[in-house]
């Protein structure tokens, strides 16, 4: 896939909020959220923050790999960890045999992984709830190195789509994570300065892309996920995250 350039992704539209009020596009945050903290916005990773799509994924690159003659192996697809489409491609072609067409090999991927993401979406424990939440409180956003026809079905069938103001596919930018682009739109689209836009993230290069646009990063990384060393902090998961936001659970 390459970066669209259609002019109206630069703007806010229905169609990318998931949001039907418009009388939350109006809402102009001010001061501290609750519990003091300074954030005005949250933007979430999809995949592995708010989706369990590693092993569909996984599953694609490795049919991918071994059908042009490769061998998939778990360091290899620990480096494709967080990447984006073009940057995993390229990773994946340094071990099949022969001439590899990148842009062939990249559709090829995008249509396996697609239809395997399709087959049994999840939402991680607590992704639902926490987004409502926390939405209930600030703008939130998505951002996402996968490309919009895989991002945006993928958040409507978890139950994601119509809690947050926009999404920003990997395909909406000119350069996908790490480079800064995707958490600069979406901190533009929620009229926002990147400082008071928090970053959700699991993967290092996502970490990296909010830390290069300039947002505070907190890491979620469940055992077996990538040691995120330049988060601001980690926690476990997303019930973690909203306790740490909001406080715990007021009592029955």
């Amino acid at each position: 896939m390459t970066a669209l350039n259609d002019p109206g992704l630069d703007e806010p539209r229905p169609s990318d909020s998931g949001l039907d009020d418009p009388g939350l596009d109006d809402r102009e945050p001010k001061g501290p959220g609750p519990d003091g903290h300074a954030f005005a916005g949250i933007a979430f990773d999809c995949d592995g923050v708010l989706a369990d799509t590693d092993e569909p994924w996984a599953d694609a690159e490795r049919a991918v790999v071994e059908r042009h003659g490769g061998r998939m192996t778990d360091a290899l697809r620990d480096a494709t960890h967080g990447l984006g489409l073009a940057a995993t491609v390229e990773l994946l072609a340094t071990v099949m045999p022969g001439p590899v067409d990148h842009a062939a090999l990249r559709e090829e991927l995008l249509r396996e992984a697609a239809a395997r993401v399709a087959r049994a979406p999840a939402a991680l424990p607590g992704a639902v709830e926490t987004v409502a939440e926390l939405a209930r409180h600030w703008p939130v956003a998505v951002v996402s190195n996968s490309p919009a026809e895989v991002l945006r079905p993928l958040l409507a069938s978890i139950g994601v789509l119509d809690l947050v103001r926009t999404t920003v596919a990997a395909d909406q930018v000119a350069e996908p994570k790490p480079a800064p682009h995707p958490y600069l739109e979406a901190a533009r689209r929620l009229g926002l300065p990147p400082a008071r836009m928090l970053a959700v993230e699991d993967s290092p290069t996502g970490v990296a892309a909010a830390r290069a646009a300039g947002c505070p990063v907190t890491g979620i990384a469940a055992p077996g996920r990538p040691h995120l060393a330049d988060a601001d902090r980690v926690l476990p998961d997303l019930p973690a995250l909203r306790r740490w936001l909001l406080g715990p659970p007021a009592p029955r």
